[in-house]
């Protein structure tokens, strides 16, 4: 019994005329028979099935089934465009980072191209240090479906002026170092902004110009450090 057998041939294109039968992998039975052009030979009746290779930018044909198929034909496999839309962030009033999908994108601003359909977390760096802080925005979720510009806001987190003076017991100043948070402010007084939603250590340094050459000592015990925030110091003078 004779069975017949028809002759298909397979080209791809796409629906933005860039893919002339040039682009896209041709399967029959994920066994490739050519890019953007192939030809093949089915008995009637066939189950073969065939598939496209993937091209950046666009959705792949479906899947074709060759068993209606009952004589020679010309098949083509039409690649669809995604679109790419662009997407801007800025922060403001301060620049965060600004991290995409865990990938750091830029300080303050960026913008980038994105394929229609691609899920985004958009996610921003802390901005301060231990005087002046923000509050750090929560995190984007973006589904590309169109062009967006966002502006994303940092909150200040509130301040408190901190004055510290370093005195003997008996009220007379003293040149002592003043350290805030590790890091040198001034001798004998200082004031200063600091965040109010930490706590901050004060530390002090010896006054080495007060030494009592008779004693062979400093003539000032230099207070220990704080944690708390703090308006006076004093100084104890060795008696």
């Amino acid at each position: 019994m004779h069975i017949p057998r028809y002759t298909i041939n397979i080209t791809t294109t796409s629906n933005d005329g860039k893919i002339h039968g040039d682009q896209g992998e041709i399967f029959v039975d994920n066994t490739s028979i050519g890019v953007g052009r192939g030809a093949i030979e089915v008995y009637e009746n066939s189950n073969n099935i065939i598939s496209f290779g993937e091209i950046e930018g666009y959705n792949k044909p479906d899947l074709i089934s060759v068993k209606e198929i009952t004589k020679d034909v010309n098949i083509s496999g039409i690649y669809v465009h995604i679109p790419r839309y662009i997407i801007n962030i800025t922060t403001k009033p301060v620049d965060g980072d600004i991290e995409v999908n865990d990938v750091f994108k830029g300080k303050g601003s960026f913008e980038d191209e994105y394929y229609k359909g691609t899920n985004l977390t958009v996610s921003f760096g802390e901005v301060g240090d231990c005087f002046v802080g923000y509050k750090t925005p929560e995190s984007l979720h973006i589904t590309v479906d169109s062009n967006k510009c966002e502006v994303v806001y940092y909150t200040k987190i509130p301040g408190r002026t901190i004055s510290i003076i370093t005195v003997t017991e008996d009220g007379s100043n003293v040149n002592g170092p003043i350290y805030v948070d590790g890091i040198f402010q001034g001798r004998g007084g200082v004031e200063l902004e600091c965040r109010s939603d930490r706590l901050h250590e004060i530390f002090y340094g010896d006054c080495e110009e007060y030494y009592d050459n008779e004693r062979k000592k400093p003539k000032y015990i230099t207070p220990p450090s704080e944690t708390v925030n703090i308006t006076k110091s004093n100084y104890p003078e060795f008696r």
